[in-house]
């Protein structure tokens, strides 16, 4: 069985281009301007947990993102590994947790060697209470 060209021509001008449907100018803008704004406030809440010397946060954030044409879970998806993926280039540890109703993160900027130096001097301490 033959294809008739002309036909099959008319076919791959009618079908939408695969390009045409990833991720438009607009989606992109979106994503950008939604991470700004994460960005900043999570960027403030670790300068005043830095302050008031505390080694981590916990953030909510976010379980609805307005980003055009794209489903829930996509922009849900999109949106907290672009954040976490950030975060941790920062050189933060970024634990999540999340469920239908909310998602937290918790970030930390305290290496092993830091959290073990911190668990032996309390330890020294409740020591010494013990005996006292």
């Amino acid at each position: 069985m033959s294809i008739n060209t002309e036909r099959y021509n008319n076919l791959k001008t009618i079908l939408v281009d695969a390009s045409t449907l990833r991720k438009n100018n607009i989606q992109k803008s979106c994503i950008d301007d939604i991470l700004t704004d994460i960005v900043f406030d999570i960027n403030a809440k670790l300068k005043t947990a830095k302050s008031i010397g505390e080694h981590y946060i916990i953030t909510e954030l976010p379980l609805v993102f307005p980003i055009p044409n794209t489903c829930p879970k996509d922009a849900q998806r999109i949106v907290w590994s672009a954040l976490i993926s950030l975060l941790k280039s920062k050189n933060y540890n970024v634990f999540i947790n999340h469920n239908k109703n909310y998602c937290k993160l918790k970030i930390t900027w305290l290496t092993k060697i830091d959290e073990s130096l911190i668990q032996a001097q309390l330890q020294v301490l409740r020591d010494c209470q013990s005996n006292f």
